[in-house]
């Protein structure tokens, strides 16, 4: 007695699909009135663009033991929708002698009549699955530049949610999940913290136990990945320029970015190129201005991808004074107003002298030398009496709860002036286009105008410069309150069993000014950040 492979798949369970169940019966069918025993492959949830399915693999091994001499399905195209793959399967089944039956086409391979209506209907197989691809395809651009979410899971730190467009139709878009939100905000400003990587962040969430939206464990990839999308920050001028120098396709005008919704990176631009979206440069995929609501301040989205484009292996850093004292540079004379530097005297002594009587010669500035081990002490005691202080403790709860680095009226005015930076700057490329035609009269109006809009230019380009400086003098503000809050907790044991490295960091962080040697008294002053 023969034996046949009933091939069964159905990629998803949907109303009007055929169940895995339906295609068996109809298939065992055929088997019985051909007096055949069968095997059951089953492929469910599997599709059908290529052959590399666990259960048809299987039966194709089966068919070269020998075990099988013919293949049972209920229609063509559960075995495949590609022309190419049907056909060359037709070749292998002729070499091994297995013939090939549909059970609802009512055709067989192994009549001259059955292959030529095999090669008509797969024909049309083929061109129905590209027809259905396009469309899919078309759709989901259509979303995407329409600013709804184009398909698939929503990132991390949102959820899907149904909305209908003024036509009545539905589409997918983007809902904040406040309890992933709160993970990814911690992720941005957590990296920019002193020290802050991706691999600290790693461990940290993983000992936590926070998943990500498919319940598994952070990588450091999938970190890294969620640090760059700009799907989490707001659409402003500044986000269209980062981009535009990345030669990115924008879809929408510079007008659009008004700093109100969100954008998405997605897509690709040669439909063509199979590489993985977390494979591709900005400039490989489309922006667009998407309806949802940001989590992440653009300054502080920008700030990270900053600090990524920076994190490159570095030189060995330069033996010298900075390896001897963590308070290089912060440290002035009292008594003729330069810095003092470290310096090494007899065996590991060390002591802080002021550059002037250093450089110029002792007689010139009559303060002391100063023993670095008492320095540093005194430096460290007054830091844990400074920031254990009650009120101090309070009013660094206080701030910790802040969420922006600067007032949404100074975020207004700063999206407005990169806007009009923008915009000029689109004005004045357009004027030395139309410049290039040689034509004189043109020539002179526009060289007129192209120098007033080159003052106005200026003009917002100092604003501009002034309002970055305040929101990066209230960034680190707000980071130092971030990392004094961290160690509130044994604040002063966590500062005296700091190694060199993070001493250094902390003084940097928390110390404006530290004065030595002062004419009044000669007492050491320390200004602090906070």
């Amino acid at each position: 007695m023969s034996t046949a492979a009933i091939y069964l798949r159905q990629s998803k369970e949907k109303k009007d699909s055929v169940s895995i169940e339906a295609q068996q019966e109809k298939c065992n069918i055929i088997c019985q009135l051909n007096n055949w025993d069968f095997i059951a492959y089953d492929d469910k949830g599997k599709s059908g663009k290529d052959l590399n399915r666990p259960a048809f693999k299987q039966m194709m091994k089966d068919i070269e033991d020998g075990k099988v001499q013919h293949i049972v399905c209920y229609r063509l195209d559960r075995i495949s929708r590609s022309m190419a793959d049907f056909s060359n399967l037709i070749v292998s089944l002729e070499q091994y002698g297995v013939d090939f039956v549909s059970a609802t086409e009512n055709f067989d391979t192994s009549t001259p009549l059955g292959r030529a209506m095999v090669n008509i209907i797969m024909t049309f197989a083929q061109l129905e699955r590209e027809t259905i691809t396009e469309r899919v395809t078309d759709n989901y651009y259509f979303r995407g530049n329409q600013g709804y979410w184009p398909g698939g899971t929503a990132p991390y730190g949102y959820r899907l949610i149904k909305v209908t467009d003024s036509t009545g139709k539905k589409h997918s878009a983007l809902e904040i999940d406040p309890e992933q939100a709160q993970w990814v905000r911690y992720m941005y400003q957590s990296y920019l913290e002193p020290g802050g990587s991706i691999t600290k962040m790693l461990n940290h969430l993983n000992d936590l136990k926070v998943k990500t939206n498919r319940n598994a464990q952070w990588t450091s990839r999938v970190i890294a990945d969620l640090l760059q999308k700009p799907v989490y920050t707001s659409n402003t001028a500044a986000l269209y320029d980062y981009y535009k120098l990345q030669d990115c396709n924008i879809v929408n005008e510079l007008t659009d970015f008004d700093g109100i919704g969100s954008l998405n990176l997605y897509g690709k631009t040669n439909k063509n190129a199979n590489r993985h979206k977390r494979c591709r440069e900005a400039n490989e995929m489309y922006l667009v201005v998407m309806n949802h609501t940001p989590i992440i301040e653009p300054e502080l989205w920008l700030a990270v991808q900053r600090k990524k484009a920076t994190m490159l292996p570095k030189s060995s850093p330069r033996s010298g004074t900075s390896k001897n004292s963590y308070l290089t540079g912060l440290i002035l004379c009292g008594n003729c107003g330069y810095h003092v530097s470290i310096t090494k005297q007899t065996g590991n002594y060390r002591a802080y002298m002021c550059s002037t009587k250093k450089n110029r010669g002792w007689f010139t500035c009559p303060a002391p030398n100063i023993p670095a081990k008492q320095l540093e002490d005194t430096v460290m005691e007054d830091m844990i009496r400074h920031f254990t202080n009650p009120a101090m403790v309070q009013k660094v709860k206080d701030h910790y709860k802040k969420q922006s680095f600067i007032t949404p009226e100074q975020q207004h005015q700063k999206n407005d002036l990169e806007l009009q930076l923008s915009q000029i700057d689109h004005e004045i490329d357009n004027l030395m286009q139309a410049v290039s035609t040689g034509n004189p009269t043109l020539l002179k109006y526009a060289n007129l105008h192209i120098t007033e809009l080159d003052a106005q230019r200026q003009t917002i380009f100092k604003e501009l410069q002034q309002l970055e400086l305040e929101e990066s003098q209230q960034g680190n503000l707000q980071s130092a309150y971030q990392f004094v809050y961290g160690y509130l907790d044994n604040f002063a044991e966590k500062i005296r069993s700091a190694d060199f490295d993070e001493m250094k960091m902390i003084c940097n962080m928390l110390i404006s000014q530290i004065t030595v040697n002062r004419k009044e008294d000669g007492a050491t002053e320390i200004v602090y950040t906070i």
